[in-house]
């Protein structure tokens, strides 16, 4: 993430502890790899974005399976972004995170 940022000349805090350790960060980005199914996920962006903040989740072959659950518990915006590293895989662009 930081070699990302920094080819991209993108500001941005790149935090290498565990989410649950970790005061709310009031973020307007928020992006996760391999932490949690979505539904997880969507508890830890709730705690740490802003009301118009945006999350970016890379997921896998299965995304639509997470989005589906993720759905029973959540009221949230999705945009997937075909991955261009996995044919079946996606970027989530989450945005409007609400607890149902």
């Amino acid at each position: 993430m930081r070699e990302a940022c920094r080819k991209l000349w993108l500001e941005a805090v790149v935090l290498s502890e565990r989410i649950e350790n970790i005061a709310p960060l009031e973020a307007d980005v928020l992006s996760a790899r391999a932490l949690a199914p979505l539904s997880g996920l969507m508890k830890i962006a709730d705690l740490h974005m802003t009301p118009g903040g945006t999350a970016l989740f890379l997921k896998g072959s299965h995304y639509e399976a997470e989005v589906e659950a993720a759905r029973n518990d959540w009221a949230f915006d999705l945009t997937a972004i075909p991955s261009v590293t996995g044919n079946e895989s996606a970027v989530l662009q989450v945005k409007r995170i609400k607890h149902v």
